[in-house]
């Protein structure tokens, strides 16, 4: 997280304002396995933060509920000028399979779908359809010619941290 000192406005997508971050949003540690979950307390659709308070709070949670034994993660609410923003930060378990044990076809059967899956620099957004600020709508999904190999993306949101607090 940025140690900019500076505030920046957070707030719910898809609310039709614009925020120099949509919420929720999601920090992964550089290993896959802890996020940061930051989100608009329920019944606040914005509020203002600096990246600085944002990062010491994380500090906090990870320095108090993570370093200890056993990890638990952690909630910090009431954080920006008006007390609108959560963070919690917990452990995170993708549902991914790789390697030689994974069922499905063999690698070079999915390469049809690699070479021709669109990618570019530009950000994008999955999300559902219903959600205006989606550009790739998930699920997602790609099969090869031969229909030897299928690729899906699809998330599944976390469930309320607290009662304050909706995802």
């Amino acid at each position: 997280m940025s140690p900019y000192t500076g505030t920046k406005s957070f707030g719910r997508r898809g609310s039709g304002i614009y925020h120099e971050a949509p919420l929720p949003f999601r920090y992964l540690s550089h290993d896959g396995r802890c996020a940061i979950d930051i989100a608009a307390a329920r019944g606040i659709d914005s509020d203002v933060v600096s990246p600085l308070d944002l990062r010491n709070a994380a500090l906090a949670i990870i320095n108090i509920c993570v370093a200890t034994r056993p990890s638990e993660g952690g909630l910090i609410t009431g954080l920006g000028e008006n007390g609108g923003i959560s963070m919690r930060v917990v452990p995170y378990r993708p549902s991914v399979t790789c390697g030689p044990d994974a069922s499905g076809p063999p690698w070079i059967t999915c390469r049809d779908i690699i070479d021709v899956m669109p990618a570019d620099d530009k950000q994008q957004i999955f999300g559902p359809e219903s959600d205006g600020t989606t550009t790739i709508p998930i699920p997602w999904s790609k099969t090869s010619p031969r229909l030897r190999c299928a690729m899906s993306i699809d998330a599944t949101a976390p469930g309320p941290v607290s009662e304050g607090v909706s995802w």
